[in-house]
């Protein structure tokens, strides 16, 4: 009985700290190992401690390290996940970059997927400061960073990410040259966006509901990102969608 609450204790204590396998891009079944470490640890100290065969204040300085290594998990579970998080954005293998959207703040950081079939791509959304909730995303700034490859601003902006979503029989203007390495593409509804290659990055910023100068004007403010700051916007907003959908 004791080895099965000291089995469950610890077990749940580790999968708070245990990674999403998307952050670093291994096989779920691999978890598995959490279930293996909590059972044999949790048996064998409950095992070793109600034998009583050691002397008493060994046993309890063992029990006591247990029941502080279960407890605290608790505390730490915030700081460990947004340390997970930062090392998946430092896996992606995309450059963190991000522009100083004026009036705008940053809403939302997708999780990184590492090792996905797709093509590894940064995900961010900008909402206008004070009305975040106004209009939701198709008043909001989409920006998306994807690995610059040899490919042009040009070429990104014949070829977009979720490029099907263009591809809509009302999609108007198609792709324009604003200057050499600024590309603008037109969409329906009053969907634009703004194409430029930085450094080793393609940055894509998207939009219903800016206008294209200020996707311009954003464009030209893009800078690097600390992996840190991602993974801590990305935990806040998760925490505070998740507590909106229990209400």
């Amino acid at each position: 009985m004791a080895g099965g609450v000291a089995a469950l204790a610890l077990g749940h204590a580790l999968w708070r700290l245990a990674p999403e396998t998307t952050v670093y891009g291994f096989d779920r079944s691999l978890l598995g190992g959490v279930h293996l470490v909590s059972s044999v640890t949790g048996f064998a100290v409950a095992t070793w401690v109600a034998a009583g065969t050691g002397r008493w204040w060994s046993r309890g300085a063992v029990s006591g390290v247990f029941a502080a290594v279960c407890w605290l998990a608790v505390p730490v579970e915030e700081p460990v996940h947004r340390w997970h998080l930062a090392r998946g954005f430092e896996l992606l293998g995309v450059p963190l970059v991000a522009p100083d959207l004026a009036g705008h703040g940053l809403y939302w950081a997708e999780a990184p997927i590492v090792g996905g079939p797709g093509e590894p791509v940064l995900m961010l959304e900008y909402r206008r400061r004070g009305a975040e909730t106004v209009g939701g995303s198709r008043r909001a700034v989409q920006v998306l960073v994807r690995r610059g490859s040899d490919l042009t601003a040009a070429e990104a902006c014949a070829t977009p990410y979720n490029a099907e979503s263009w591809e809509d029989n009302r999609s108007a203007g198609g792709c324009q040259a604003v200057s050499r390495d600024r590309w603008v593409r037109y969409g329906w509804e009053g969907r634009v966006a703004v194409f430029v290659r930085s450094g080793s990055a393609l940055v894509e910023l998207e939009s219903h509901g800016v206008e294209e100068a200020a996707l311009l004007a954003a464009a030209e403010t893009i800078r690097l990102i600390p992996a840190e700051m991602l993974g801590r916007w990305h935990h806040m907003t998760s925490t505070v969608a998740f507590h909106r959908m229990r209400k």
